[in-house]
């Protein structure tokens, strides 16, 4: 049921951002991420619950001392839909490199070129770089999709963990400065602070924290690549 619900509310934020002029999608949005509240709280537990219950008796307890009205209630639901919605849509970014086989052309570049573990590392994670410093989270399903397998030819213990690190140690690097995240454009504006002034140090701070992470991978056990 509460599948459904997140679907619908999803759905209907679509339509409302797509048809602004429709009040009555804002609406619908509202109603289904209250009722998603609901049924959330008969499935959690322990500090989710708490923390739950909290924010919503503090956001209630808000609402009635400034005398908001009573569609104001409903309507404070709803604010973060954007972001379930986007999290959930950024994999289909994945798509086209599952249909254009690129991720095969790629793992038999890499049977070819990679001969270790850490190249291989620096491979992917300078790729997640890449992706990260103009896609943002479009990186991580781009990035992942397109080495995930290449790992099998490795002899590596943990490969889910150690292909996400390889992923989000490089993605994470080009969040200093990359003109599309939010933060930085934050920043920029709170201080004053033109782009071009930061954009090179911040540059060179993401490329030496690359380098580092490589040099910390690099010492990690080494393991032997599985078709030599």
């Amino acid at each position: 049921m509460i599948r459904i619900l997140f679907l619908m509310a999803m759905i209907s934020y679509i339509l409302a951002t797509l048809l602004p002029q429709q009040q009555i999608l804002n609406q619908s949005v509202s109603a289904l991420c209250m009722l998603i509240v609901l049924f959330s709280l008969r499935r959690v537990r322990g500090l989710a619950m708490a923390f739950g219950l909290s924010f919503l008796c503090l956001g209630s307890l808000m609402l009635l001392i400034s005398h908001a009205a009573a569609s104001s209630f409903l309507l404070s639901f709803g604010e973060m839909i954007q972001m379930v919605t986007l999290f959930t849509m950024v994999p289909i970014l994945a798509l086209p490199i599952r249909l254009g086989r690129y991720a095969h052309e790629l793992n038999q570049i890499i049977r070819k070129k990679v001969s270790s573990p850490p190249h291989l590392y620096r491979l992917i994670s300078c790729l997640s770089f890449f992706f990260s410093s103009f896609m943002n989270l479009a990186a991580l399903p781009l990035a992942y999709h397109a080495v995930a397998s290449s790992i099998d030819y490795f002899r590596i213990e943990h490969k889910s963990r150690w292909i996400n690190c390889a992923i989000t140690h490089g993605y994470a690097m080009p969040l200093l400065w990359s003109p599309i995240t939010p933060i930085v454009g934050t920043v920029l504006y709170l201080t004053g602070t033109t782009y071009s002034q930061i954009l090179l140090p911040l540059i060179l701070l993401s490329i030496c924290g690359l380098l580092l992470d490589w040099r910390l991978a690099g010492k990690e056990r080494p393991a032997s690549p599985m078709f030599q």
